[in-house]
């Protein structure tokens, strides 16, 4: 019926040379009704969005269609602009966040929303709906809650994403990743005494991309575990490379992908890598988010299995996730990283400053040490080094730099030191 209905409003609109819009709108967080509550309370549910909707369109010659599961689209006809359009837009994400009174409690949702216009964005059915849905989707990567157009540069995205994917998939074979590392420095001494780990993607066309550009398709696709567990490989590999020449005794940080974490068998995984690389565990420091630990009994179990093997565990991020004090005590956590955004106006902005000297203060009473990443600027250095903080990472000492340029910078010179 709903592309009976469509297929209509193009010929309709094509005769007269007038606009429309499809609006396709997805319910975020109905999965966690539908599986607390059964499917007779998520049914309920859906017939209440339904009024709601019916109830924002009126006035708007709107037809109204549940595509499946929790996905709404609405044919509009009488939008004569695109401030119009918008306001309908506003009107339903506000309706469908009011909660939703279920089994004697009140349970709350909200809706991404995205809008595609014929003849703008589309001339036939199939591009119509697929313009507002990459809309929506691009509504639900930004935070979910709220509506947008489809753009020209939307499509280019995709393009690009869709090309970068099918690049990517072919990038480890082709031997295009490559590792930089930044340098953990002693602020005291200015002494290296560790390196992070970072992936980069030497594109044949684009030349280096960083993590950013690439991290997320390879999330999104399944393809972060074998990315992870060459970074992983290949920085353990590189830094026994550098203890074997004579290079200084320190552990390389090696984020974890939340699929290497959760899979049944990580420490040995991690036991294989190390052995076939040489590198003893306790030089690999595993870097993982709060986020990875929900489940804390899961979570726990893991981490213990491998601080007893040896290898160091590094918290990233810290107080930007699922923030719980009680991590800090059930868990064998070894180090904190204050995330780059709480030092970003660590010199003007007081809260920032209350929560960096706190974190830092907690760490060392926790017998746990602490790292700062993000550091930039002098200024910033010295409120660190005055709250007792005496490991960095930022461009302030180094940008993340290639093997050769991290041998160059602090190897050389500590061997030119040995020979005097």
């Amino acid at each position: 019926m709903f592309q009976k209905v469509l297929r209509e409003a193009i010929a309709r609109n094509e005769k007269k040379q007038t606009k429309f819009s499809v609006l396709m709108l997805d319910i975020d967080r109905f999965k966690l009704i539908n599986d607390s509550l059964g499917h007779t309370y998520g049914d309920q549910f859906l017939q209440e969005v339904s009024k709601r909707l019916l109830a924002c369109s009126e006035g708007y010659q709107a037809s109204v269609a549940r595509m499946g599961g929790d996905e709404f689209t609405l044919i509009c006809e009488e939008c004569p602009n695109k401030g119009a359009m918008a306001r309908l837009a506003e009107s339903l994400v506000a309706a469908i966040e009011v909660p939703y009174h279920l089994k004697q409690n009140d349970f709350y949702v909200s809706a991404s929303v995205g809008v595609a216009v014929y003849p703008d964005h589309g001339t036939n059915e199939e591009e119509l709906l697929q313009k507002a849905d990459q809309a929506m989707y691009e509504v639900k990567k930004n935070g979910k809650n709220g509506y947008r157009f489809f753009t020209s540069e939307l499509d280019e995205h995709l393009h690009t994403k869709i090309e970068l994917e099918a690049d990517l998939r072919k990038a480890i074979q082709r031997q295009e990743l490559v590792l930089y590392y930044q340098p953990q420095i002693q602020a005291g001494s200015n002494k290296m005494i560790g390196v992070e780990a970072l992936a980069r993607w030497n594109h044949p066309v684009k030349g280096i991309l960083s993590p950013g550009v690439f991290i997320p398709i390879a999330e999104e696709t399944g393809m972060i575990y074998e990315i992870g567990t060459w970074t992983l490989r290949e920085a353990c590999r590189q830094m026994r490379e550098w203890h074997l020449a004579g290079g200084p005794l320190i552990p390389v940080s090696v984020s974890l992908s939340s699929q290497q974490f959760h899979q049944p068998n990580l420490i040995d995984y991690i036991r294989e890598i190390l052995a076939e690389t040489g590198l003893e565990p306790k030089y690999l420091e595993l870097e993982i988010t709060e986020s990875m630990m929900i489940d804390a009994k899961v979570s726990k179990s893991i981490l213990q299995e491998l601080d007893e093997f040896g290898v160091k565990i590094s918290l990233d991020d810290f107080g930007t996730g699922y923030s719980s004090l009680s991590y800090l005590k059930q868990f064998p956590i070894h180090k904190l990283k204050i995330d780059r955004s709480f030092i970003a106006d660590i010199t003007k902005n007081v809260n920032d400053q209350a929560i960096v000297a706190t974190i830092i203060s907690m760490a060392k009473n926790l017998k746990m040490d602490v790292i700062a990443e993000g550091i930039e600027t002098k200024d910033q250095l010295e409120f660190l080094t005055r709250n007792s903080c005496e490991e960095i990472q930022g461009y302030y000492f180094s940008r993340p730099l290639s093997a050769p340029q991290v041998e160059a910078a602090f190897f050389i010179p500590q061997r030119k030191e040995k020979n005097k």
